[in-house]
């Protein structure tokens, strides 16, 4: 397993956000992020997933979608 090295997001108007994951070891992840009309308000939210899941465990699903999910407004 690899620690998540970096996350980015790429707005694709009009609505889009595709977010980007790249762990330790190059594996690369693709993923959308999309609240229709707020996605500026989902960008906030990915600035601050970003600093806390880079260096956690890439393949460590599960953990990562329990600190989403059940700490989000921390």
């Amino acid at each position: 397993m690899a620690p998540i090295k970096t996350i980015e997001y790429f707005r694709v108007k009009p609505r889009w956000l595709f977010v980007k994951i790249v762990d330790a070891e190059g594996h690369v992840g693709w993923g959308e992020a999309t609240l229709e009309g707020h996605s500026q308000a989902v960008e906030g939210t990915l600035n601050g997933y970003i600093t806390r899941f880079v260096g956690l465990e890439a393949e460590d699903i599960e953990h990562i979608w329990q600190l989403a999910w059940r700490h989000s407004m921390l």
